[in-house]
């Protein structure tokens, strides 16, 4: 996927989630102050279609639905809003494990794995019997 594509996808979708979520606004539905974690949400998600294994749109996706969660909870249980001091921390934990899986995954697959097959000599065929005088004369 080009530069441009990944542009036009990532923008669109963040348009159309923006749109939508002003929509629900205007409708008292849902509260924008509350839902605009999801725009970070649609953004890791718009990396995936280019690299499904992209760090990058983990890491946002995952910041989103962290404070999507904190909002939501803040929201609905304001006695809880003492613990919303905590979502750094638990951002940065999980952006360490994010990174350390990445490591020992990435380090599992550039092991070669153990053939059974001797390995092909390359060069000259090597004569099955040695050169003799006879030999040697039609050689020549």
């Amino acid at each position: 996927m080009t530069r441009v594509t990944r542009g036009q996808l990532m923008g669109g979708l963040v348009l159309l989630t923006l749109g939508i979520l002003i929509i629900l606004q205007i409708f008292f539905i849902i509260d924008l102050f509350t839902s605009w974690p999801l725009i970070l949400v649609v953004i890791g998600l718009s990396f995936f279609p280019a690299n499904p294994h992209t760090l990058i749109g983990w890491v946002i996706g995952g910041i989103g639905v962290i404070f999507l969660a904190v909002n939501l909870v803040i929201f609905f249980f304001p006695d809880f809003e003492a613990w919303s001091g905590l979502v750094g921390p638990i951002i940065m934990i999980i952006v360490g494990i994010l990174l350390l899986y990445r490591y020992y995954h990435g380090k599992r697959r550039q092991t070669p794995k153990p053939t059974l097959e001797p390995p092909a000599v390359k060069g000259p065929p090597v004569p099955s019997t040695p050169p003799t005088q006879n030999n040697q004369n039609k050689i020549e």
